[in-house]
């Protein structure tokens, strides 16, 4: 029975956290005050809404014209903007209810094997999360898979040290954290085989893994059945896009050097005095040899850590020191593959590879000093307490963030043209019976677009998207049954338009004009 019991506790817990945090989300989606998103949140905000009605096949949006492999993400969200009543916050609420969700499976995951461990890399990681304003409750792409690629990195390591029931676990963090952003997928990829080839390969663990290989096969293919669809409905999808992008299509990369030295950068950041929150832009590299010196000696000292622990017998700790140079090596080679210049986003999940890193080795260095003097490391009620410290300063830290961003996107102004358009856009409608919008987005209009088409979307307006089909998914396809064209026009475009013969102004807020006029269905 006790057996039974502790075996439970961990699904218990993990249910009651669960439930926790959906509740915090939709409740502060509710009781929040409205945000009009546009550009990049916008998106964000249409795809969860696509989601919510099941629609939505196609990951997060590239600017390079094709998709993240799936769309995991907006699919958690959807059940909780929902419920809130299709509002922003609730996207904002969300992304800090996963980072607070993976910063505590990887306590846990650590916990089983090394208090020690569990203390020095969540101290890390809260250390990293402290380091970037507004982080943990950001629902960009960029940054929220970055702590489930942590916790995966650890459940990963479980499963190679012999803990298979973790094997379904791994799955999930896995597949949310390659289907959001595609710079994880090879590091998810190479570390997900070596986990399962370690299972299959290890005879014990083979004859007690029976149950959780077929959950975690029954869990892959529901986790990517949207993928798989997009891939079979449309000639090969997204999946051959980014094959041709990533393989067949030949480009200027990145240099061996120029991947280190950004790479090097990147996993340092943690210790950098200029580290701060990267929503993309460019950077200069500073403090370039001191960061490639501690990169390299990161590098050298996980391959010393990991050939004690093996010396010692601690199978996990080994496991993820060698997880943890595996994965820092291949996020800094696949900087390689960056098209165009290396942003400062693209060394965020690099920095955060470089953290959970740094905590390895404290472990390993306090382990280390106590052997030398015959003593203790840290004691288990020192370990569980700075653990719990820590997981509560982030939980706090996560409420700040939403706070603070949440206020900050109340403060644009720049919003008021989205709500004005779009009000335009309706009474047009509503004035001329027509029966399906044809919308067209001048230079640099995207953003407002993106704003628009959402609350057109939530109203019900039917809408068709001319040349940016990419952006917006397939749903917003041409189909030739358009009765009007709305334009969202730059002002040289609408300084043409408003000379045309039949052409109705809507809106003119610059930067922001509106256009519309009639068509006959075909006429696109």
């Amino acid at each position: 029975m006790p057996l039974t019991t502790l075996r439970v506790r961990p699904v218990v817990a993990a249910a009651a956290l669960s439930l926790l945090l959906g509740l915090a989300v939709v409740a502060f989606g509710i009781r929040a005050a409205p945000i009009i998103t546009d550009s990049d949140f916008a998106v964000t905000e249409l795809y969860v809404e696509l989601a919510t009605r099941g629609q939505l096949l196609a990951g997060p949006y590239s600017r390079f014209g094709w998709h993240h492999p799936g769309p995991l993400y907006f699919y958690v969200i959807a059940p909780f903007y929902a419920l809130s009543g299709h509002r922003a916050a609730t996207l904002y609420a969300a992304a800090a209810a996963i980072n607070v969700a993976a910063i505590v499976t990887l306590a846990w995951v650590l916990a089983r094997e090394s208090r020690l461990l569990s203390a020095t890399v969540i101290l890390a990681c809260g250390a990293f999360a402290w380091r970037v304003p507004r982080f943990l409750a950001s629902p960009w792409t960029g940054h929220v898979p970055v702590l489930p690629s942590l916790a995966f990195l650890a459940l990963a390591t479980a499963v190679m040290s012999g803990r298979v029931r973790m094997l379904p676990l791994m799955i999930v963090f896995g597949s949310f954290a390659a289907q959001t952003h595609i710079g994880l997928v090879p590091v998810v990829l190479l570390v997900s085989g070596a986990a399962l080839l370690s299972t299959v390969s290890n005879r014990s663990a083979r004859t007690a893994s029976t149950r959780p290989l077929i959950t975690a096969a029954g869990l892959a293919v529901v986790l990517w059945l949207p993928s798989i669809l997009e891939c079979l409905l449309h000639q090969g999808g997204n999946p051959a896009m980014l094959w041709r992008f990533f393989v067949v299509d030949v480009y200027p990369g990145h240099s061996f050097w120029e991947a280190m030295a950004n790479g090097g950068y990147g996993l340092m950041g943690l210790f950098r005095p200029d580290f701060e929150l990267p929503w993309g832009g460019h950077f200069g590299l500073d403090y370039l040899p001191w960061s490639l010196f501690g990169a390299a000696a990161e590098w050298l000292l996980l391959i010393v850590v990991a050939s004690w622990h093996v010396a010692q017998k601690r199978r996990f700790e080994a496991h993820l020191a060698v997880v943890g140079l595996i994965a820092a090596t291949v996020a800094v080679l696949g900087l390689m593959r960056v098209r165009g210049d290396i942003l400062n986003h693209d060394l965020f999940r690099v920095a955060a590879i470089g953290a959970l890193n740094v905590g390895v080795l404290a472990a390993a260095g306090l382990r280390g000093m106590a052997s030398a003097i015959g003593s203790r490391p840290l004691p288990t009620f020192g370990s569980v307490t700075v653990v719990a410290v820590v997981i509560t300063l982030m939980a706090s830290l996560a409420v700040r963030d939403l706070q603070s961003l949440t206020a900050y996107e109340r403060r644009q102004r720049g919003r008021a043209a989205v709500v004005a358009a779009h009000g335009a856009v309706r009474a047009y409608v509503s004035r001329t019976g027509v029966r399906k919008l044809l919308l067209q987005i001048g230079d640099d209009r995207w953003g407002d677009a993106a704003g628009v088409l959402l609350r057109l979307v939530q109203d019900g307006t039917p809408v068709a998207v001319r040349d940016d089909e990419a952006m917006f998914t397939d749903r917003f396809t041409v189909s030739g049954d358009e009765d009007a064209l709305v334009t969202l026009a730059d002002l040289d475009l609408h300084r043409v338009l408003r000379t045309t013969a039949g052409n109705s102004i809507l809106l003119e807020a610059f930067p922001l004009f509106v256009d519309a006029s009639r068509i006959s269905p075909r006429e696109q």
